[in-house]
């Protein structure tokens, strides 16, 4: 019964010190960044219930509308990018646009 209890002790001190070292670990830790942003997102401007997506694509402004009444997704084929919008209100008054490039 003796040696049951310590190892029951043992293996809960073992597992105690392992989550320590490892959460130290995590705390010391550098992340490096390589490669560079070579053209920069979309701009959107709401006019007239249309959002007109203006994105750079190889040094060139393209652009696309799209009509927001009527939009739950929609591919940006100019930005390698989809759009998603979902509405907050039943009216489609209110909504939150998501742009996702790839």
């Amino acid at each position: 019964m003796k040696t049951l209890s310590l190892v029951k002790n043992t293996s809960g001190a073992l597992l105690l010190l392992s989550s320590v070292v490892t959460a130290a670990a995590a705390n010391d830790g550098t992340i490096h960044f390589r490669g560079a942003i070579v053209e920069a997102g979309c701009q959107v401007e709401n006019r007239a219930h249309k959002a007109i997506f203006s994105c750079f694509k190889d040094g060139k402004m393209q652009r696309q509308t799209l009509a927001l009444h009527q939009l739950t997704e929609a591919s940006l084929k100019q930005a390698n990018a989809s759009v998603r919008m979902k509405w907050l209100d039943a009216s489609r008054r209110l909504g939150v646009l998501q742009i996702t490039y790839q």
